[in-house]
């Protein structure tokens, strides 16, 4: 996955910016990523209002009726379309 990353690396993380626009398969050449568990609600810390959200996903290489599950994990995060850059503070 390493040489995949956008961004530069930190041991073992990466990093993977992109528009994901309105498709919900998660595919790549050789594998694809699989939702692990239920979205996660991200809060702001001062308000406690919903922002986003948060996937966590995991990379299964192969097709899917005969994938390996692998140890390459993935967070998705999605912010609420009517949060604007200017209500999100720094921590």
């Amino acid at each position: 996955m390493a040489e995949l990353s956008n961004l530069p690396l930190d041991g073992n993380e990466g990093f993977f910016l992109c528009p994901r626009g309105h498709k919900r398969k998660r595919k790549i050449e050789g594998g694809f990523w699989k939702e692990t568990c239920a979205k996660r609600v991200i809060q702001a810390p001062d308000t406690g209002e919903q922002i986003g959200l948060r996937r966590s996903l995991v990379y299964h290489k192969g097709r899917q009726r005969d994938a390996h599950r692998t140890n390459s994990h993935m967070y998705e995060y999605h912010l609420k379309s009517n949060v604007s850059d200017s209500e999100i503070s720094d921590p």
